[in-house]
């Protein structure tokens, strides 16, 4: 479940993210993948923020859209997640 966040995360890091404000939503990316670790494999610890799979890939669509609007390089990367059908 942990593994398609991972392989987006590392899409975004390498896609060269620039501008502040794409680097927080990265940032944000990586911190609700942690948390999603947690949640997945640490279920007692709790989460300081909620987390889900939902979340997570309503974020990496936000990313997604934004880094198409700024040329970014992942705008049109796949989701890992459609890889598994």
């Amino acid at each position: 479940r942990v593994q398609p966040f991972l392989v987006a995360l590392g899409q975004l890091e390498r896609g060269g993210v620039t501008g502040m404000t794409q680097r927080e939503k990265v940032d944000c990316f990586r911190w609700l993948v942690e948390e999603f670790k947690v949640s997945v494999f640490a279920q007692e610890l709790g989460t300081s923020v909620p987390v889900s799979e939902k979340r997570l890939n309503e974020v990496w669509k936000s990313l997604q859209e934004t880094a198409a609007r700024c040329g970014c390089g992942i705008g049109d990367s796949k989701w890992p997640m459609d890889s598994r059908q």
